[in-house]
């Protein structure tokens, strides 16, 4: 975990408003290391975001696969649109439609690995990762 430092969203102490952050404490990194027990959170995480009323389908399949690619190494989700776009059989665009969709509603944050920075629409050439809003608030009141 030497890259550790290239993941800035993941932080020391309890983030301020964890529940509506993309931040995730460091401590989950080797308290979760047991990939199962990670995944478990994410899909509890997930099954809560696709009850939502008003999230779309689209949105709703694509939010799918952002979590089926989720990575304990940096906490994030970092495929290509393209790649969620075979993996649910839809367009990049209609990919990218909802996870812009997704980040305004603050279900997904879109960040920048070397810039320190959350972005609205992820921008060529640079290596986005897609966190999941609220998921360190559930890690840390989730316990086992």
């Amino acid at each position: 975990m030497s890259e550790l430092n290239d993941y800035w969203w993941i932080v020391n102490g309890v983030p301020e408003r964890e529940s509506e952050s993309g931040f995730v404490q460091v401590r989950f990194v080797q308290e979760y290391k047991d990939f199962k027990r990670l995944r478990k959170h994410i899909w509890d995480w997930y099954r809560k975001q696709a009850g939502r009323q008003d999230l779309g389908a689209v949105a709703t399949c694509v939010l799918w696969a952002v979590c089926e690619r989720y990575r304990h190494s940096s906490f994030s989700s970092r495929d290509a649109y393209s790649y969620y776009a075979k993996m649910v059989g839809l367009e990049r665009r209609s990919v990218g439609r909802a996870i812009s969709e997704m980040i305004e509603m603050n279900i997904l944050w879109c960040v920048l690995e070397n810039e320190k920075r959350k972005v609205v629409k992820a921008e060529a050439g640079k290596r986005k990762h897609l966190l999941l809003v609220g998921l360190g608030h559930s890690l840390r009141k989730g316990g086992n």
